[in-house]
């Protein structure tokens, strides 16, 4: 593929987003245009012999506030199994909840 004449641009990548089932139940489809940052988080917690899986977001207002988004937020138990596919940004569900975060007041997700 060439990469064509010097100063034309080259054609937007498809936005990003994840599809994310956990032991083959209906996935969820994670992502939205408004997101600066799309993350998933699988995070094991000793302490109570078990994991976490999060999948969230951050919105970049333009009046300087920030919004963390949420898709998924559940706890996983050993042999549980996760999928997540790397998708295209298109019919994504809406989050579970949003936070507002000020981060000039220390506020961060």
């Amino acid at each position: 593929m060439s990469e064509g004449a010097p100063g034309e641009s080259k054609p937007a990548e498809p936005r990003i987003a994840y599809e994310v089932s956990v032991n083959g139940e209906e996935p969820v489809r994670c992502g939205a245009p408004e997101l600066a940052v799309l993350s998933s988080m699988l995070t094991a917690v000793h302490e109570r012999g078990g994991a976490d899986l999060s999948v969230a977001g951050l919105v970049i207002r333009p009046d300087g506030l920030h919004e963390h988004w949420r898709w998924l937020a559940r706890s996983l138990t050993i042999g549980d199994s996760i999928t997540v596919r790397v998708v295209p940004e298109e019919e994504c569900g809406a989050p579970l909840d949003r936070e507002e975060i000020d981060p000039g007041k220390g506020g961060a997700p």
